[in-house]
């Protein structure tokens, strides 16, 4: 039987899926400039290219490519269209085609809605890999955090969609910027902080501490700001307190402790990464932009990307740590074959 501390973990673990899912259901305050039903996002793959009026000058090419593509999902699959792209020869925004790629085309409709009147090649398709990234990500953090991953799993989807449906709607609705994230920073800390090492002391001393540094960086940026006039341990320590402790217990215990550390660190990147295109991202939600096209632009995947692959490193730093001081930290004492702490 559950004691009373798991069945309060268990509850709030519940509480905060429950939040996740509803948060993710808030509607976005910016509807699409366009009428439903006017077009329709599909899957395309490059046919044809034609690219004899693209001029080339070093890297940069500038021009149209005409195209030709064939529609691999929705209603009109199996279709050919003719298309182009032009090239403004700015690499961070240019995208260049061959054939055989995979495109997000949107195909606009005419007044019946019946028929495509032209189809736009908006970029590349890229949403299967960062999907199978993301996939791979998320069952390494399982198969190394188990449930601890899982939490920490969970947490990542809390803080994604208050991100995306709370803290960025409420800046493009006027809400003051400082309190309002603050305000959410704190929801998430106790989130991250308690959903991962449980409702202790131990993770309330955690919050605490961690609100208590926020808080004062936020004051001191601020105030710098405002006068500036511009907008591995642990293991070593079980070590010493226990120099026979054995390589399987050390490992164990390194284990335990990186649990943990990924726990609250997986949405480090996440946070610090959306901060830096924030605006980017409101531009975006204010114009109606659907989710699928935004996640799918070169730099929002290259970030996702980055935020993956760092995490990456970060759930395998604990289990290589863990492995590593197992092997550094503990011998064979000479003459005995015991292990010994050194």
């Amino acid at each position: 039987m559950a004691s009373p501390k798991s069945r309060r973990n268990i509850v709030f673990t519940a509480v905060v899926a429950i939040a996740s899912i509803a948060v993710c259901l808030i509607p976005s305050p910016s509807r699409s400039p366009y009428k439903p039903g006017s077009s329709e996002r599909v899957l395309a793959r490059i046919t044809e290219v034609d690219n004899s009026v693209v001029r080339q000058i070093g890297p940069i090419k500038e021009g149209d490519q005409l195209l030709r593509i064939k529609v691999l999902t929705g209603r009109f699959a199996g279709r050919d269209f003719d298309s182009a792209n032009h090239l403004m020869g700015k690499l961070e925004f240019d995208k260049f085609f061959v054939p055989g790629d995979r495109a997000l085309a949107v195909l606009d409709l005419g007044a019946d809605h019946k028929d495509v009147v032209y189809a736009n090649v908006i970029d590349h398709f890229r949403l299967d890999i960062l999907a199978i990234v993301a996939g791979v990500f998320f069952a390494f953090l399982l198969l190394f955090g188990g449930l601890v991953g899982l939490k920490a799993l969970l947490s990542f989807v809390f803080t994604l969609a208050v991100i995306f449906k709370v803290l960025l709607p409420a800046m493009l609705l006027g809400w003051p910027a400082i309190p309002t994230t603050m305000a959410i920073v704190a929801v998430l800390v106790a989130v991250i902080l308690f959903l991962v090492g449980g409702l202790t002391r131990k993770s309330l001393a955690a919050y605490l501490g961690s609100m208590g540094g926020i808080l004062v960086t936020a004051f001191l940026a601020g105030a710098v700001a405002r006068a500036l006039k511009i907008n591995g341990a642990a293991m070593d320590e079980i070590t010493l307190h226990n120099p026979a402790v054995s390589r399987a217990a050390l490992l164990k215990s390194g284990f335990t402790v990186g649990r943990l550390v990924i726990g609250t660190q997986v949405t480090t990147l996440l946070l610090a990464y959306s901060s830096g295109y924030s605006g980017l991202l409101m531009t975006f939600i204010a114009q109606g932009i659907p989710t699928v096209n935004v996640l799918n632009l070169s730099y929002v995947a290259a970030e996702l990307a980055h935020t993956l692959v760092g995490s990456f490193g970060l759930v395998l730093v604990a289990p290589l740590t863990a492995i590593a001081t197992s092997l550094l930290f503990v011998r064979k004492r000479e003459g005995t074959g015991a292990p010994t702490g050194t």
